[in-house]
């Protein structure tokens, strides 16, 4: 955690009077924030190495921590800092902020908790390990509880191999296509779904009932919980984000320990009976210390869950309680230190308001807390912190501070805003009022690319430049398509969802001549995406349009807009290959659609590259399925099936190009064809007018993605690398610093 601030200055920096967070954005350097836990681990240095993914209620971050004696290692910590549909829905089910994120004893249940359950899978379901966790500490960066574990080396899951055989097999039929069947796959799912339900009625069994909801196989996002490693699987994830309110069991289950919606709730009786009649079988499979300690995890784990639920007012669970003495003081106590926590009290107040818990209600704090936001943390600030208070005053009256304060608050904002992506990482600072006003207000109305859009002129240099690349230079239109064909290829190999001889074939099929005009054609459908902070306003005004008119056609207009475009440069595609209309027929009808439109020709070249079209529409499902709200996510049981549905669409195109293409028709497809020849090349080549801003903007992208999506360690490409990787691929192998000319090897 950050070293606690001394100085007025930095003091007032510390709860800034335009928001809620720190200012300070330096990476954990101390062990102070660590919460005391039996047997965890109490590091003196967090470093942050980069963020793993992030779900609903928490990311994850791969850190390096250093204890007390100098061992160094690598662990992930799960920052729980829930979006506002999981905070609108845990407050609406127990009328308390998201636990995870600011009660003690909910983070320590959750320590406790995967303890417990590593013992008893160590020991009854060796097929599972849970990642074991570490330690707990609050960060007042993030004003979040973090749960840190052990890094499991593990993969997602592998979607089954594309099959385009199944309805023809049904009607008794064989495939005309003469298309090959991607090779044969392992399918992880049932193998994972069998491991789901054992360990699921496991911790049932054991009492650990609410817990069993995370790898429930009714609940389609469970899947995402489990890694698969070389012994078998690693369960990641055991803290709910969502209460189990989505499966009868559990629905059940919450009736029957009077605690409905259930939220990874305990059994304690169960859980202590469990203990007791396995007793002689932990004996024999656990090691000594790990029996003792299993021993005191169950009695930790009880009472920290007793403390969190007892200290939630949950008008479902038995709302007479909420008028016991008991429940006031557990109410006030997890109010107060949450409180403290925050900055929100000062020591002075936090001393008056624990001598009863009726002064909690009577504190003009507490009813100031209902206010939402920033402004109702301020109030309460004001009220009840002294320094803040001075700092506030001092802040109106001083100048020099308020120029000091206003300055952090903004540097805090603009290095948010380059986080997020609406400022560029060299973009320089921002230095006037007005400058900062203008960012504040685009960041709360208008999406993160229009934002930076019509703040940043390098970037808009950029969009047009490319823009007008896609119009104009071969060279780029092929190299635009490529990568970004190329990159969801190194995607798919990184997570292991496909292996080295796919990826390899489809880069060899990327870079055939036979899809030579669908890459090009592919590669302007997606530029236009770069016209997105252009088409969004539009949209916006066709909508105002139709609703002061009460005439649709406007909004309809503008809706159909990437369409239209999409259907205009297929045809110009068609008029200037001089290829006949029926081998652009395909994109031309998909082209039309609104949203999976971009599509148009990965489905045109599967006559010609069966593999690559098939990869590109799994993929774009896989993106589909992440997106959905609730039920989707990276390898969930929606995102499989989203990318298993594409084997029904790839063998009705697979039919109807067998209606439609004549029987003495041939192709020269990427599967048949020699491999490619690289034609000769002059010892030097000239480059066109548009080669050299296009190969440079091609540079860029390259570099874009490897920065923002990849360790630098591990992925970082020197410019020269990219350079001639990108030449080598445009017709060149080196370039000469002269800016006419290309000079080979």
């Amino acid at each position: 955690m950050n070293n606690p601030q001394t100085s007025e200055h930095s003091t007032f920096a510390s709860y800034p009077i335009f928001g809620g967070t720190t200012m300070s954005r330096a990476a954990p350097t101390s062990g102070s924030g660590t919460l005391w836990t039996d047997g965890g681990l109490r590091p003196t240095s967090i470093a942050r190495v980069r963020r793993l993914g992030s779900g609903r209620a928490a990311q994850a971050y791969l850190v390096e921590i250093q204890t007390a004696d100098g061992r160094r290692a690598r662990c992930v910590e799960k920052v729980f800092r829930p979006n506002w549909l999981t905070r609108f829905v845990y407050r609406v089910c127990f009328q308390a902020p998201f636990a995870y994120q600011e009660n003690v004893d909910a983070i320590l249940a959750c320590f406790y908790r995967r303890r417990v359950a590593w013992a008893i899978c160590r020991a009854f379901l060796s097929q599972v390990q849970v990642a074991y966790p570490l330690y707990v500490r609050w960060d007042s960066e993030t004003q979040a509880m973090v749960l840190a574990s052990e890094l499991a080396e593990g993969r997602g899951i592998i979607p089954a191999a594309v099959k385009t055989q199944t309805i023809r097999q049904w009607l008794g039929q064989r495939s005309r296509t003469g298309h090959p069947t991607v090779e044969d796959q392992t399918d992880d799912m049932p193998q994972l779904l069998s491991t789901m339900n054992r360990f699921e009625e496991l911790l049932i069994d054991c009492g650990l009932v609410g817990s069993g909801w995370q790898v429930c196989t009714r609940s389609l996002v469970s899947t995402a919980n489990l890694l698969r490693t070389e012994r078998g699987y690693a369960a990641v994830d055991l803290e709910s984000g969502i209460p189990a309110m989505l499966v009868p069991k559990y629905l059940v289950a919450g009736l029957r320990l009077g605690r409905l919606p259930m939220f990874d709730d305990l059994d304690a009786h169960r859980l202590k009976q469990w203990f007791i009649q396995n007793y002689k079988q932990l004996d024999q499979r656990l090691e000594t210390d790990q029996l003792d300690q299993l021993a005191n995890d169950i009695d930790q784990l009880v009472q920290c869950s007793a403390n969190w639920k007892a200290s939630e007012p949950t008008v479902a669970h038995k709302p007479w309680r909420l008028l016991t003495r008991r429940f006031r003081d557990a109410y006030s106590h997890r109010v107060i230190e949450s409180w403290s926590r925050q900055h929100i009290i000062d020591s002075t107040t936090r001393a008056g308001l624990i001598q009863s818990s009726q002064a909690l209600f009577q504190s003009p704090v507490y009813w100031l807390g209902c206010i939402p936001g920033h402004l109702g943390r301020f109030l309460q600030r004001c009220v009840a912190h002294r320094a803040y208070c001075r700092q506030v005053r001092r802040f109106f009256s001083d100048v020099s501070y308020r120029t000091c304060v206003l300055g952090r608050y903004a540097e805090h904002k603009a290095q948010g805003w380059q986080e997020s992506g609406r400022l560029s990482a060299g973009q320089p600072p921002i230095s006037t009022t007005t400058r900062f006003a203008a960012h504040w207000v685009l960041s709360r109305t208008t999406p993160t690319m229009l934002h930076r859009w019509l703040t940043d002129s390098r970037f808009r240099r950029d969009r047009w430049t490319r823009a007008i690349l896609l119009l104009c230079n071969r060279r780029f239109q092929a190299g635009f398509g490529r990568l970004i064909i190329g990159r969801r290829i190194q995607t798919w190999r990184e997570a292991q969802r496909i292996s080295e001889p796919e990826a390899s074939r489809l880069v060899h099929q990327l870079h055939h001549p036979a899809v030579e005009e669908y890459v090009r054609g592919f590669g302007l459908h997606v530029g236009l995406k770069l016209l997105i902070p252009l088409v969004l306003p539009l949209k916006a005004a066709g909508a105002a349009a139709s609703v002061a008119s009460g005439n649709p056609i406007y909004f309809l207009v503008m809706l159909m807009l990437l369409p239209i475009l999409r259907t205009a440069l297929t045809l110009w595609r068609v008029a200037a290959s001089g290829r006949p209309v029926s081998d652009f027929r395909d994109a031309l009808l998909v082209g039309l659609l609104p949203t999976v439109g971009s599509l148009a020709f990965p489905v045109q070249m599967h006559a010609s590259c069966f593999e690559l079209s098939t990869f590109l529409l799994r993929d774009f499902a896989a993106k589909v399925g992440r997106a959905l709200p609730i039920y989707g996510g990276k390898d969930s049981r929606t995102e499989i099936a989203c990318i298993q549905s594409i084997n029904l669409l790839a063998e009705l195109m697979d039919i109807w190009l067998s209606i439609t293409r004549s029987p003495r028709q041939t192709l020269s497809t990427c599967e048949n064809a020699e491999e490619r020849v690289p034609p000769p090349f002059e010892p030097t080549i000239r480059l066109s007018r548009w080669d050299r801003p296009a190969l440079e903007q091609l540079a860029l992208m390259n570099s874009e993605f490897v920065e923002t999506h990849r360790a630098a360690e591990r992925y970082a490409l020197t410019s020269d690398r990219v350079w001639n990787a990108l030449l080598e691929d445009a017709g060149c192998l080196t370039i000469s610093p002269k800016p006419k000319q290309a000079v080979a090897a």
